[in-house]
């Protein structure tokens, strides 16, 4: 009976002492973790009945689950003798509700904070206080985690209570990184877009893209895009930690994937690795493009609503860092290959190669999440546009020198060009003056050949009288002779001498004489070169053959002759037979 007695004293003193709040100090000049609460499953409370409604049951270190809303009181005691502020990170930071007492206004206040809260803040889940003086302070958390997918896994809340002085220097290191990174990124990009509108090259067109990445990276990687687009959350998934895909994040990959798109291209332009180290250049191009795939299938994925980037965030860091040891390696390749200016752009990008090198290697062993204390990246931002002013000097002086090159090339093709254009307008007054003689010939041929038809003309004219003479003349002579038969008593003395007046008219060498000159002005040198091939030809013969050259007739072979045309045909057989040359020789 005693002993029952005695559990339910203590049942009935601990119970109340149940529903305190845990009291935690505030001790110590750094940040402070605080694990240790009461916590109440929400069923639709209200803040004004979790203040009144001593029913309500806190109970403490309770782990919370995923799918539902809990709140969380707290008594911090501020030991100190003046007010101290506070920055309050609370995970999970997906979506919570802050209520604390307001001296000054002499009432509680409430903010919201979380991802799923959409406030605009750089980091989630922070809240800030003033605690009073060596005082107790009541304060209230509503964790909503409704929105989150159910699961089995339990999750510890956790308060980080950071003296704001603190806070915001380390804010300010931040800013001042970050505003440092940018202003020499800026100076640089401003620079070099400059020297490439004066030397249009493209190398550093691609080296003005990988800085732009580096802008981008460094501000996505401070969530500073966090600021201006707290929304949309397209996917997020809550466990140890609450991993999710926004629009920084979406910048932060577009960054990277525009600054070894930026890196890769220039180290090949810079170093015409497709000409000087095609292996290099060949796994470069691949690299470069699988990376690019695989970074766009992520985004598409992670845009739908999946939430895919936990899982692969592992595997890019270590894609990152293969294609950075890839770029090193042909850097290197090139130096020992004794590439021109290999060297300054070895020396140029290795250290900021390395800064890069870093990045993935602290993420893949040490904290994947990443640390705001992590400086890797602003620096590697700021070594890129440093150190390239070295590489950028050999540049410019190797396309000054190809400039140089191009300039004497061109004044030599200035001279060449010159020089065939004299030779063109020699070639013009040459072919000028062969139009011309041309045009001279020309002119003396249609004269020739108007002289030609003149003289054919006067060839036929002379031949068909000669041969209507000698008709008539043959005809007359026919007639005589028949008369003197007829004439039995003896022939006239007159008629007589007309038919020997004919016959002589018959064979009168003046017509054979104007014959020839009108033959020799249409068949120059025909009779000399005749005289010269056939020496032995009377010229009767030579007469008789210049007649079938013009392709008269036998009839009028006959005429011109005063003889029958049996008597031309058998001439002209002696003839050719003496020539050695056949009727169809003479026909052609």
């Amino acid at each position: 009976m005693n002993r029952a007695f005695i559990l339910l004293l203590l049942f009935i003193i601990s119970a109340p002492a149940s529903t305190q709040p845990v009291i935690q100090p505030l001790a110590g000049s750094e940040q402070i973790r605080f694990e240790n609460f009461t916590v109440l499953p929400d069923k639709g409370y209200d803040f004004k009945r979790i203040q009144t409604d001593s029913a309500l049951n806190f109970k403490p270190d309770s782990a919370l689950s995923s799918g539902y809303a809990y709140w969380l009181k707290i008594q911090v005691i501020n030991p100190y003798p003046t007010a101290k502020a506070y920055t309050i990170r609370v995970f999970p930071g997906l979506k919570n509700t802050f209520y604390f007492f307001d001296p000054t206004a002499q009432k509680w206040l409430s903010r919201q904070s979380g991802l799923l809260s959409y406030q605009p803040s750089r980091l989630l889940g922070i809240e800030q206080i003033e605690m009073q003086p060596k005082t107790n302070n009541l304060l209230y958390f509503k964790i909503d985690l409704t929105s989150a997918t159910k699961t089995s896994q339990k999750l510890k809340p956790t308060l980080l209570f950071i003296p704001q002085t603190i806070d915001q220097r380390h804010e300010q290191q931040i800013q001042t990184a970050l505003i440092t990174a940018m202003i020499v990124l800026l100076v640089f990009f401003v620079n070099n877009l400059y020297v490439y509108l004066s030397f249009k090259d493209v190398a550093i067109l691609y080296y003005l893209i990988g800085q732009l990445g580096g802008m981008l990276y460094i501000a996505s990687y401070r969530w500073y895009f966090h600021i201006y687009f707290p929304s949309p959350v397209f996917n997020f998934r809550l466990g140890s930690v609450l991993e999710f895909y926004d629009i920084n994040k979406l910048l932060m990959h577009v960054a990277i994937i525009f600054t070894f798109f930026g890196f890769v291209h220039f180290t090949r332009s810079f170093l015409k690795t497709p000409a000087t180290l095609p292996g290099c250049d060949k796994a470069l191009r691949y690299s470069l493009n699988f990376y690019i795939i695989l970074s766009v299938i992520a985004a598409i994925v992670n845009l739908g609503g999946w939430n895919f980037e936990g899982i692969t965030l592992i595997y890019d860091n270590a894609y990152c860092l293969f294609l950075i040891l890839i770029i090193i390696f042909t850097c290197i390749k090139g130096f020992l290959s004794k590439l021109p200016a290999a060297g300054s752009f070895l020396m140029a990008n290795l250290l900021t190669l390395l800064f890069m090198l870093g990045i993935p290697i602290y993420h893949m062993f040490i904290s994947l999440s990443g640390d705001e204390k992590f400086w890797l990246p602003e620096l590697a931002a700021i070594a890129q546009a440093l150190a390239f002013s070295i590489a950028l000097v050999a540049r410019t002086k190797t396309i000054q020198n190809q400039l140089k090159a191009s300039e004497l090339n061109n004044n030599k093709l200035t001279f060449d060009l010159r020089e065939i254009a004299y030779r063109n307008q020699l070639n013009e007054m040459e072919i000028q003056k062969v139009q011309t003689e041309i045009e001279s010939e020309k002119t003396q041929n249609e004269l020739l050949k108007q002289r030609m038809q003149v003289n054919q003309r006067e060839l036929a004219s002379s031949t068909l009288y000669m041969v209507q003479k000698n008709e008539l003349l043959t005809q007359l002579k026919t007639q005589v002779q028949d008369m003197n038969r007829a004439n039995r008593d003896g022939v006239p003395k007159e008629l007589k001498n007309i038919e020997s007046l004919l016959t002589d008219n018959l064979q009168l060498d003046k017509d054979w004489h104007k014959f020839k000159i009108h033959f020799e002005q249409v068949h120059p040198d025909f009779f000399e070169n005749l005289t010269a091939k056939h020496p032995t030809l009377t010229a009767r013969e030579t007469r008789i053959y210049a007649y079938f050259y013009i392709k008269l007739s036998t009839k009028e072979i006959a005429a011109l002759l005063g003889i029958d045309p049996a008597s031309v045909r058998r001439a002209k057989t002696r003839l050719y037979k003496k020539m050695a040359i056949s009727d169809t020789d003479q026909d052609e």
